[in-house]
Parts: structure tokens; sequence; C-alpha cells
């Protein structure tokens, strides 16, 4: 791409060189990874300026440097000396990642205005609910692609996610995938951390999402407070063509306030006053499959829908999916029928198996989400919930307090476990759950392998009791001392089952 065609639209000045004759390969914001034909955008950073590093992306062979205004890392001298030196175009930015974004839009030549883009986001749901709209889109007979926490889905092929939110010049790529395959649609999770650090900023979005606001990813790695964390989450409606927002939530009045000033707001709630209600809700279960029910009024659709996913939370997930599909003027036999055989990896997902013993792996890996999850299953339940579960290294201890009061008050029994301790030690993570845990009166112990804490839950269950295990989900990974090796609590359960069976049939 031409440096001057891709800067024509960007709030930038050049400062040296000659942007119509450099021609530029990529646009990069890691030092380490530039290469000869590259744009490097220095950005600061939590930890490192990358401002320090525009000396040796010249010495690599970057084609243009971009800076940003009023930045006192590097002097502009020392800049400058080098750029006449290796002949390198110097750009400057009023902000750096806002910048990094709109170039990489431009790079690929604004793949987003291609597409029906549509972006959801809120603590919980976003992934559920994206697949959600993602099977409705496809039994529409609309080709679509998917980005999000679990796997990226281009042209039919799904690859698994490295964060919810791709930086932006990957997100572009994806996008500009996504059109040159055919693709009419992008469904996507949106982060807060996404959103803060304007990894999608310059996209227009047909429509946006917001499933709900809980106190998570309080942190000085995510963000300081709440107030950030929520303000993020509201960036998103600055983007949007038309919002969807639940009625139901915490911060309702402020999102909807927020969001009305830039577009159209749909509502939807449980049994309340909004756009998309669901009514006369119901625990069922269809061919074993454990799910729910519910009468609908809409503008669009009407009558009883069904579910596989068992649990209030996803029948707001399915509001908001069939909301979406709704403004996206979706027939509503392909809504109804998508929504009966969605399945989505790591989110209450069953584990495939002859045993009686119901498994469940999910990714909960809050205080909020865990007490959700076990008040849902219960009803269902009518032996005992065995819970298996950590809590994530170098995060927030109020989490792990959180997880032990979550499970020791909604189960019957409780196994507390590694779950990617990062760069702590397994125990004293699982000495701050139990802190939580000792506030109630929950039956517990400690089994600090995974593996082994999985297997004793199964080998512990009876009939009609139910197996949870909570915190990684679709993660196939554990996370120790920076080091990820493969894990997959669906496989490990899987293979645990398997043994069990064989011993059985021996004994």
């Amino acid at each position: 791409m031409n440096l001057q065609k891709m800067i024509q639209n960007v709030n930038c000045e050049v400062l040296f060189g000659d942007a119509s004759v450099t021609d530029i390969k990529r646009v990069v914001f890691d030092s380490r990874h530039v290469e000869q034909g590259d744009l490097f955008v220095a950005m600061p950073g939590a930890k490192n300026d990358g401002h320090q590093f525009v000396l040796d992306t010249m010495e690599k062979g970057a084609s243009a440097v971009a800076i940003e205004k009023g930045q006192k890392r590097i002097a502009s001298d020392i800049i400058m000396n080098m750029a006449r030196e290796k002949n390198v175009v110097v750009l400057e930015l009023p902000e750096s990642r806002l910048g990094f974004a709109s170039l990489s839009a431009e790079f690929f030549s604004q793949p987003a205005d291609k597409l029906n883009l549509i972006g959801v986001t809120g603590t919980k749901g976003k992934t559920t609910t994206t697949f959600m709209v993602y099977h409705i889109l496809e039994k529409a007979g609309q080709r679509s692609g998917l980005i999000g926490t679990v796997c990226n889905i281009i042209n039919g092929e799904s690859v698994e996610a490295g964060r919810t939110t791709p930086e932006a010049f990957e997100f572009q790529g994806m996008l500009q995938k996504m059109v040159d395959t055919g693709s009419e649609n992008c469904v996507m999770e949106v982060s807060s951390l996404g959103l803060k650090y304007r990894r999608n900023s310059g996209c227009r979005y047909d429509i946006v999402a917001l499933t709900n606001i809980y106190r998570d990813h309080i942190s000085p790695e995510e963000h300081p407070n709440e107030e950030d964390y929520f303000a993020s989450k509201l960036m998103l409606f600055d983007q949007a063509k038309t919002a969807v927002i639940h009625r139901d939530i915490n911060g309702f009045d402020r999102a909807y306030a927020y969001a009305s000033k830039h577009c159209p707001v749909i509502t939807f709630g449980i049994d309340g006053e909004a756009d998309v209600v669901a009514l006369d809700v119901k625990k069922v279960i269809r061919d074993g499959i454990h799910g729910s029910t519910f009468m609908i009024r809409s503008p669009w659709y009407s009558g009883e829908f069904f579910i596989p996913l068992p649990g209030k939370f996803n029948v707001q997930n399915a509001l908001c999916a069939i909301a979406i599909a709704g403004l996206s003027h979706i027939p509503e036999d392909a809504v109804r029928s998508a929504l009966a055989t969605v399945s989505v990896p790591g989110r209450l997902e069953r584990v495939q198996h002859q045993s009686n013993i119901p498994v469940y792996v999910d990714y909960a890996h809050n205080e909020e989400s865990l007490v959700q999850l076990l008040a849902e299953l219960r009803p269902f339940c009518h032996g005992r919930l065995i819970t298996v579960f950590g809590a994530g290294g170098n995060r927030p201890k109020e989490r792990r307090f959180g997880m032990g009061r979550a499970s020791g008050n909604g189960s019957d029994y409780s196994i507390v476990t590694t779950d990617n301790p990062r760069f702590e030690k397994p125990m004293s993570i699982i000495e701050d759950i139990l802190k939580g845990m000792q506030e109630t009166d929950g039956a517990y112990e400690v089994v600090v392998d995974r593996t082994e804490a999985i297997r004793k839950a199964i080998q512990m269950a009876q009939k009609d009791d139910y197996v949870i295990i909570a915190g990684k989900g679709h993660e196939k990974y554990q996370d120790v001392n920076g080091e990820k090796t493969h894990y997959d609590d669906v496989e490990v359960a899987k293979a645990i089952l398997d043994e069990e069976q064989a011993r059985t049939a021996l004994s």
C-alpha cells in the first residue's frame, strides 16, 4: 500500500520524508516483529513505551515510523537524524493507538464498510450471544464470519483465537479475508480492553449490543476501577448505527442515556418493559438435553422458542441474539431453528459419554458467573452438585474469594484445584479461595493437580449427581510460569470417564 494513499484520510502530519514514493508492507506496533518495508507505530504502554524502540525499527528496515505528538521518550532531532540517514518517513499522530487503528483500516481499504458488522460487549454472555447470532445468520443462508474468545471463523474455517478482540492490524486483516471470501456479515465480541485500547476504532458497526455489566477485570493490568471499565464498554456506542441493550441490568439507565445520544436503541429483557421480551420461561429436558423454552414478544417474532442451554442467563443471551436477528431482517424460521440447535464450546458444554453421570464444562471464572451457573443447574439436579474449580494467578484476589463463596454456597461438594497459576504458586491461590469458601457451610477438599481433581469428582459421583468443571471452559491450555501446555477439561474428563467405564466392566 502506498503510504500517501494510506494517510490521506488519517489525522497525521508528515514530519520527514516523501510518503508518495514509499510503499508499506504492514503496520506494526511491536518493535520485535518489525521487518523491512513495515510502518512502525510507537505507542506508550503500561510497562514499555514503543518510542524507545523507534531507532531500532529503522535499523531493521522500517520504511516509515509514526510517533505520538508530545512524546518525550526520545528527542525529535535524534529521530530525524536517523530518518535522514536511513531514508525513513516519519509521521506524527495526535494519539498513537487511535492512529494505529486508523492506519490499519486504511491499509486494508476499510473492509468493515463492506460488511454488516455486529459487535457484542458485556461482562458475560458475549461468546454465547455471538455464536447464536452467527448460527442464525448461517441458517438464513448468509455467509458470515466470527471473531471472539473461543475461535475466529472465516470462510467456514475455525481457528483458535489469541485474544477476544485482536489488535487493529490483525483485526482489519481478518475483516478483509471475510470480504475476500464472500462473507456478508461479521459477528464479533468486543472486549472492554479492545475498546479502551482502540483496537476497533474507525469501524462503523451496523448493530452493537450490551449484554450486562458486572464488576470484573479490575486490576493494574486491566482497568484501574469500575468507572474506567464501564466507560470503556460505553465507547462501543460511539461507533454504532443501532444499539441493543439488556433492560434488566445494573447501569441500564446510564447505558441507555449514553447510547441514545448516538443511535436508536432496542431493549430486551425477561418479564419486563422491553422491546423484546421473554415470557413464561421454563426449564425443560428434550431428548436428554437440558434447556429452556420461552414465549417471545417482539416487533418481529412471536410464539415459543427453545434453546438447548439451561439457565435464565442463556435466555437473556438468546433475547439479545433475537433482537439482532430482527434488526437484520432474518426470517423467523431461521431464527427458531438456529437457536434450537446452537452449541457453544466451553459454555455449559456436556461431556459426550455413555456414562449416566452428567459432566459439564463451563467458563464460569468469577463469583457472579459461578453463582448463576450453579443456581440454574440446581433445579435439574436431583442429587449433588459436585464442583471442580480454581482461580487464575496474577488476577485480582477478590475474584478468588468470590469463587470460594460461590461454590461453597451453591455446591453440595467442592474440589478446589489449579487453574492457570501463571507466575503464582498454586497453593497460594488456593489458600485465597479457601478464605471465601470458609465463609460458607459448604463441604470441600483440596486436590492441587487438576486432572486428579476431575478424577476425584467423577469417581465420587453417584446416580442423580452432576459434576461441574468450572473456570477454563473453551481454553485448551494450562499457563504455568509463562509456559502454556495443552490442557482441555473436556478431553481430560472424557478420558477419565472412559477409564472408569473400562474399570467397571472389568470388575
